[in-house]
């Protein structure tokens, strides 16, 4: 006699069977090279895969966590539906993370189920998780060390049927780039499937990119997209075109820069523009600003970065002083954020002292998250990007941010930027149009600023993108790939006499002696002790300089390799 299998599904499970009712002969999932999967077809094999897997578990899996290394498509996305058949906790683990993150993730979720397309196994799990316990994602640790946080069936049904996201149309192809692992992923695989429309596998995110974006949305018909802002913003630089194609384009993840805007829309596109902001803690997006292309014309009063917006129904939000963490008042414009409500996750997971997997909320009720961003607010709401906690940094002595040195290497022309600390030092990566070698970069970041807030340069030919569709510099190795661009492989060496005169002209300047190879910000020098060197140079050496290439130039060496060739030059 065949045992019985206990139904115990997730709420998820059950919204999606309403999407098979209405759309069972339409296509759900597309994927290259393979023919259409309608929803009748993925909701039947998501039916036989989840009773193999009771069967293999005795039927105990509710409330138990299933760990899928599977490649995102048809077969995991098959995964992702048949654990919340079988009313387990789905978590996707991406093999392209670290041995050491995947091998402390599988230690603290002793997953039940451990599977990587049909291979299957089976171990003892301590404990069980709350009910409806329907996902797991991994923060993606540039914070700090990854996180797992836990979200229900309730909490994506919100985010899903969410009235501040405009619905999708019957059999709206909406693009899947993203890894099951990355809370995108809901977005493009959970939120379509449940409104009717079609996942379209595409390559990732910087598969896409290296492709040809325009070609592979215009080539697979894809009319609704959510791009990392990442990618938004270099290919609004290299082809803004690419988006026309599209009726709805999301956008999230990091700033979202104006001019990127106003280059997409200058090419044409009529598609809605929607800037979407949510930590993985708040599924997704807890605020969302739909973009018009007639107030974008103002730019926004001159912010260079696209407002977060405000917050979708179900959601509210409050500011909070950075110290003391204690409620500002309703006219407070910039603040710690706070989001709360319907959207945000259950809590993260740890062991406790027995070894129990357990789930600690956020907040006193469960419901309230303090974000890690600081962010502005006007009279009506309206939120908008200021800076991350914790990201200052101190470049010759002035303090700036990474987001604001990222946004600055933007404006001065570079397709794309990312900092990453090496050896201690923070190091500006660009990616340089072709058109634009490393010295004018250097020389219209300092323009944008203080002309000593600017770090050492180096240009590659790409900024990797990590898992989460992120800009990620720290991926770059500490040495031979990320030389500066546009120098020469060995420069020449200066003449002694030349250095020599102007080491003694610093050290007046500066009030005692300076080391070899001294850079003028290391030394801390000040706009009067630039302006007073600058002097000394014209005179003393009888050279035409400029103050734009003695701030270009702040290395002694090679300020006084500049002064030979121009001295030679006037002769």
């Amino acid at each position: 006699m065949t045992a019985t299998l206990p139904e115990v599904h997730t709420s998820l499970w059950t919204q999606f069977m309403g999407s098979v009712s209405r759309h069972a002969p339409e296509p759900a999932v597309v994927a290259p090279g393979k023919p259409p999967v309608t929803y009748q077809e993925l909701a039947e094999r998501a039916q036989a895969t989840s009773a193999r897997w009771l069967a293999r578990s005795s039927g105990a899996l509710a409330g138990q966590v299933v760990a899928d290394s599977s490649e995102r498509g048809v077969r995991q996305i098959v995964n992702f539906l048949a654990a919340q058949h079988a009313g387990a906790c789905y978590c996707a683990l991406d093999t392209r993370r670290s041995e050491e993150f995947l091998r402390s993730a599988t230690e603290l979720l002793s997953p039940r189920l451990r599977v990587h397309d049909d291979d299957v196994s089976v171990s003892p799990s301590p404990g069980t998780l709350p009910e409806d316990s329907a996902n797991i994602l991994f923060t993606s640790g540039t914070t700090g060390t990854p996180r797992a946080i836990l979200q229900t069936g309730r909490q994506l049904r919100w985010f899903t049927g969410n009235a501040g996201l405009a619905p999708l149309e019957n059999g709206e192809r909406v693009a899947h780039c993203s890894s099951a692992g990355f809370d995108t992923y809901l977005f493009e695989v959970v939120r379509t499937l449940l409104g009717g429309g079609c996942v379209t596998v595409l390559p990732r995110f910087e598969d896409v990119f290296r492709d040809g974006v325009e070609a592979t949305l215009t080539r697979t018909g894809v009319t609704v997209m959510l791009a990392p802002a990442t990618l938004v913003n270099s290919t609004a630089r290299m082809a803004p075109g690419a988006f026309n194609s599209l009726r709805i384009l999301y956008s999230g993840g990091s700033e979202l820069y104006a001019d990127s805007v106003s280059a997409i829309l200058k090419a044409g596109c009529n598609a809605s523009l929607v800037n979407l902001y949510g930590p993985a803690e708040g599924v997704v997006a807890c605020t969302g600003h739909e973009i018009d292309p007639a107030e974008h014309a103002s730019d926004y009063g001159g912010v260079p970065v696209i407002p977060l917006g405000h917050p979708l129904p179900g959601i509210t939000t409050t500011l909070v002083d950075e110290e003391t963490m204690l409620p500002l008042p309703a006219s407070s414009d910039t603040g710690r954020l706070v989001i709360a409500g319907d959207g945000i996750s259950a809590g993260y997971l740890s062991r406790d002292a027995d070894g129990t997997l357990v789930c600690t909320p956020f907040g006193d009720d469960g419901h309230t998250f303090l974000t890690g961003d600081v962010v502005s607010r006007t009279a009506d709401g309206l939120l908008g990007f200021v800076r991350r906690t914790g990201g200052v940094l101190k470049v010759n002595g002035v303090r700036t941010s990474k987001s604001e040195l990222e946004g600055n290497a933007r404006a001065a022309g570079a397709v794309a930027a990312a900092v990453a600390e090496k050896a201690g030092e923070p190091i500006l990566f660009v990616q340089l149009p072709s058109v634009m070698d490393t010295p004018a970069f250097i020389r219209a970041m300092r323009r944008l600023g203080p002309a000593s807030a600017v770090p050492r340069v180096r240009a590659v030919d790409e900024i990797p993108v990590n898992v989460n569709g992120k800009h990620d510099a720290s991926l770059l190795p500490d040495t031979g790939t990320a030389e500066d661009r546009g120098a020469p492989a060995t420069a020449p060496a200066s003449d002694p006499t030349v250095l020599a005169r102007l080491m003694e002209q610093v050290e007046s300047i500066n009030g005692g002696p300076v080391p070899d190879g001294a850079d003028l910000y290391d030394l801390g020098f000040s706009s009067l002790q630039l302006a007073m060197l600058l002097l000394a140079i014209t005179e003393g050496e009888v050279v035409e300089l400029t103050a734009e290439e003695l701030l270009s130039t702040p290395g002694l060496d090679d300020l006084a390799r500049l002064l030979q060739e121009r001295s030679t030059d006037d002769r």
